[in-house]
């Protein structure tokens, strides 16, 4: 739900999108400026129709974030690889040296 807050001239509408990975909330906002020939009920109406908009607007995904983006947005581990993926190219490595040995010893 998008929370309203009335500045001086103007309405600030946030809307949360859950937490990031270090336990901060995602939030987007936007400001919204009534027209000087509005009553005070034509902005409130107003103001509570542009949070709902911009809110689904946040939840389909057409407000993109504001530009900060962060390798860890694209990369879900930036940790030491899987021992998996190590071992066998140390393994192999390991044959061709002891190979490459015998050879040099055999005089090949």
């Amino acid at each position: 739900m998008a929370s309203i807050t009335k500045r001086k001239d103007s309405y600030f509408v946030a809307v949360s999108c859950g937490y990031d990975q270090n336990g901060r909330q995602i939030r987007r906002t936007m400001t919204y400026k009534p027209e000087a020939n509005m009553t005070e009920r034509q902005i409130q109406k107003e103001v509570q129709r542009q949070a709902v908009l911009f809110e689904e607007q946040v939840r389909n995904g057409q407000v993109s974030s504001d530009g900060r983006l962060k390798l860890a947005d694209f990369v879900p581990s930036i940790s030491r690889p899987p021992s998996n993926v190590c071992r066998p190219m140390f393994t192999s490595a390991t044959r061709i040296l002891s190979i490459s040995a015998l050879f040099r010893r055999s005089g090949i």
